[in-house]
């Protein structure tokens, strides 16, 4: 009868300190919507920038210190193939993984991140006699981003968002980037 008690105690303190560590945990989820350019200046003349939307979950380790995961996708859709009269549709997706830091300074609050993201890319020309000079893989590569959070209210903010990752892959022989910058506006919430 002692036994069941002590484990009793036990279960009852360990519930009691889990919940009180549990609750300094705070988590924030967003939507953001923004353009992406493209750091090879032949394909940016053609197609300018596009649409890009992102997903992105995080939990506060600190006060300040955050961790997260986000998914980039969007459509590049028809872009300049660099060859005279011939075009290639360009499609970039991918993970990311970032680790950040923002000081409270409501409403407005700052913040800088740094991670790695998993990006899907294909590359194919329309022509199909040049299918070979296509690109087509993933790629693992280093990311940074920062932006500034408006809250609304305790739990809903408004946020700005900078992203740049370099993304370079052969195509004809040649290395193109097709990294670039984010510029990202949305909505989320912190619980």
């Amino acid at each position: 009868m002692a036994s069941v008690r002590k484990t009793i105690l036990f279960l009852a303190l360990a519930a009691l300190a889990a919940g009180s560590a549990f609750s300094a945990v705070r988590f924030e989820a967003g939507f953001y919507l923004g353009v992406r350019s493209l750091n090879f200046i032949e394909f940016g003349r053609s197609t300018g920038s596009s649409l890009v939307y992102s997903p992105t979950a995080s939990v506060f380790l600190s006060r300040n210190i955050f961790c997260g995961a986000a998914y980039e996708g969007g459509h590049l859709g028809r872009v300049n193939a660099g060859i005279p009269g011939e075009s290639a549709k360009l499609d970039v997706s991918g993970i990311e993984v970032f680790a950040g830091y923002q000081p409270w300074t409501r409403p407005f609050v700052p913040y800088i991140k740094a991670g790695f993201g998993s990006y899907s890319y294909k590359y194919a020309f329309d022509n199909p006699s040049l299918k070979a000079f296509g690109a087509d893989g993933t790629k693992a590569v280093i990311l940074i981003g920062g932006g500034l959070k408006i809250f609304l209210f305790r739990f809903l903010f408004l946020g700005g968002e900078f992203r740049y990752f370099p993304l370079t892959v052969k195509s004809r022989g040649v290395d193109v980037d097709i990294g670039g910058t984010r510029i990202l506006g949305g909505i989320g919430v912190f619980l």
